[in-house]
Parts: C-alpha cells; structure tokens; sequence
C-alpha cells in the first residue's frame, strides 16, 4: 500500500512541475474518433518532406508532459513506398528534445482524410511499440497542414492528437484558413504552441 501511496504523490509532483494537470498526463477522453471529410488525391512526397512545425495544438497523445517548438520532420523513401517521419518537441527543464519515430506505408496515404496506420518507436530502438491512427486532415503543401491522430479504445474512450502547422516556424500567418478549414474536431480545443528557446540542434532524420 505504501508504494501505491509513494507512486501517486510522485505523479501529482512531476504534473506539478511541469504544469501539467491529469487530464493531460493521462490522455484518454470520452469519445469516438470522428471521420474526416475526404478531400481527394494526397501529393505524399509534397507532403512529407522537410518540417512542419506546429502551430497550435491541442491532446498530448504522443507526448506525455508538455513541451514547446514541436515539429515534424518527414520523408518518403527512394522507392515511394515508406514513409518515415520524426515528431519531436523540447523540453525546457532538461534543455533536450524528446524525439519519436513512425512510419507508414505511402500506399495508405494516398488520399487526403483517409486514416492510415503509422507505426511508432517512442524508445529509440528500431522497433514499433504502438500503432497510431493518421489523417491529414488539410493542406497547401508549401505554407500549413493540419494533421489528426485519434485512437479509439474499449467502453467509448479516445486518444487524440491534432496540429495545425506551418513550414516557418512562429509563422501566424495562416491560423485563420487553417482555423476555417478544420472543422474535424473544434477549435476551442486547440491552443498557441510556444515557438521561442527553442533549444538548438533540432533533430534530424
């Protein structure tokens, strides 16, 4: 019983310290993964190369504690038919980036608000250890994106993750198209990703 006690009041410290609440720290919510609009042909290898830095943002499926400057940056391999991406944000309090790893198979992705698997490796060994639900949702491919990652679990819950992102950092230019086109989810629930100190040395794929 003890170390049950020891367990919580060591979460209920680290959430405190790193002002998060437990809604966050434990990102499963009430719901069910809605279904985008499809919007047509999705231009993959337009789409999934250099960065895309986050915009705003709202859920914290792939990232546990809060961070800022989150980004993404993607590829598609030589033959067309991997796609490989690196989500990474940076945490302040240990001066680092928290980096996880996925993949996806281009042959999923060819539609624009068409789930897709991608597959994740949070811990940096070169193997999957989850599988994720993703959508982009909308896009001009040169200027901003929003992307939608929701995972529906048993008795009606949910993890979600959406971004709307730019390809310029601290870029605001275009919140109101993005804010217009993305209807999938609401906005109320996205909120201003912090894009100063960010640490250097951004992760490469």
């Amino acid at each position: 019983m003890n170390y049950q006690i020891g367990a919580v009041l060591l979460l209920v410290a680290i959430c405190s310290v790193v002002d998060v609440n437990a809604r966050d720290y434990f990102p499963w919510k009430p719901g069910f993964c809605p279904r985008p609009t499809i919007k047509g042909e999705l231009d993959v290898k337009r789409f999934f190369r250099d960065r895309w830095y986050v915009a705003k943002s709202t859920g914290v499926y792939l990232f546990q504690l809060g961070g800022t400057c989150a980004a993404t940056v993607a590829n598609v391999s030589e033959d067309g038919t991997e796609i490989r991406m690196l989500h990474y944000q940076y945490e302040p309090l240990l001066k680092t980036y928290t980096k996880v790893y996925g993949t996806a198979k281009s042959k999923f992705t060819s539609y624009m608000g068409i789930y897709s698997p991608v597959e994740y490796d949070a811990l940096g060994f070169g193997i999957p250890q989850f599988e994720v639900p993703f959508v982009v949702v909308d896009t001009d491919y040169d200027n901003w994106a929003i992307i939608y990652m929701c995972k529906q679990h048993p008795g009606g819950f949910k993890s979600e993750l959406g971004w709307m992102m730019t390809r310029v950092r601290g870029d605001k230019s275009h919140i109101e198209t993005m804010m217009s086109a993305q209807k999938l989810i609401g906005n109320e629930g996205f909120i201003d990703e912090v894009n100063t100190d960010c640490g250097a040395d951004e992760p490469k794929l």
